[in-house]
């Protein structure tokens, strides 16, 4: 009876144990999704990765911040990487998505006595055919231009959008940065310049153009003429049959969803309704 015993109480524990077996194989961990980011961008997508790892423990990012020449050799050289960027020429031939926008504000230093230009106006401050601010109504003071860098995805903005077929004057001076951009514009008398509308500040009032001010409302509606786009770019379309390729794509649009946009807009504006 004792053996017995012995043999039902092991058959018991051996019963009880079967139940610390979890039902199923645990998932193998997501890997990082790997994001190059521009520097103009790189607040926007630090808020939005951040905001999505929190709904989604399971996801986490490697974000690596490069230059817009540098971000265009990197998915190059690698497919399974993607970009964050405002410069969509440096993207031709690779699929991209629109994430959200930004207005391009022209700033001036006060004693212009300007406060509304036309685009054709703006033109002529850069091409050079504009040489003082009495040819459009302001003070007999010289223009002084600035403008930023080849390359930075604001300037190719400006180019596309405002030059044109016409050449940039050689006069015309560079600020290295959005911040270089406002130092300049606020102390050199004659100043002209322009910054993204989500950087601006009180110190200095941007000029309307074309009678609307630069505003994130006048951008969502799209009666203010300059804007910026922020793309998400890569060598092809995520693939949903893809293990990290449906991780990627639920990211896409979650940034593009209501939720995701209502993150944008604390950077910037959203897209079009």
């Amino acid at each position: 009876m004792r053996g017995r015993a012995l043999a039902i109480l092991a058959m018991t524990l051996v019963s009880c144990s079967t139940r610390l077996v979890p039902a199923s194989t645990p998932l193998p961990p997501v890997p990082p999704l790997r994001l190059v980011v521009t520097p103009p961008v790189a607040e926007l997508v630090n808020s939005l990765t951040t905001a999505y790892s929190r709904l989604n423990p399971g996801i986490h990012f490697d974000m690596i911040l490069e230059s817009e020449r540098a971000a265009a050799d990197a998915i190059q050289r690698d497919p399974g990487i993607y970009w964050f960027t405002q410069h969509l020429d440096d993207a031709r031939d690779r699929w991209a998505a629109p994430i959200g926008q930004d207005g391009i504000a022209l700033i001036a230093h006060p004693g212009i006595g300007v406060r509304d230009l036309t685009l054709a106006q703006v033109r002529g401050l850069y091409d050079g055919t504009i040489t003082r601010w009495r040819m459009v109504g302001g003070a007999d003071t010289p223009v002084i231009a600035f403008t930023r860098e080849a390359g930075a995805g604001i300037y190719t903005a400006i180019v596309r959008q405002v030059l044109g077929t016409a050449r940039l004057d050689s006069s015309v001076r560079i600020a290295p940065s959005d911040a270089a951009m406002r130092f300049a514009v606020e102390r050199t008398p004659g100043a002209v310049g322009y910054l993204p509308i989500s950087t601006l500040t009180d110190r200095l009032t941007p000029l309307r153009l074309e009678g609307v001010a630069p505003t994130r409302e006048s951008v969502v509606a799209q009666s203010y003429p300059l804007r910026l786009i922020t793309y998400i770019v890569g060598a092809a379309e995520p693939r949903a049959d893809d293990p990290i390729g449906r991780h990627y794509r639920a990211f896409i649009g979650w940034m593009q969803s209501p939720e995701g946009q209502a993150i944008v807009s604390a950077h910037g504006a959203p897209l079009p309704g």
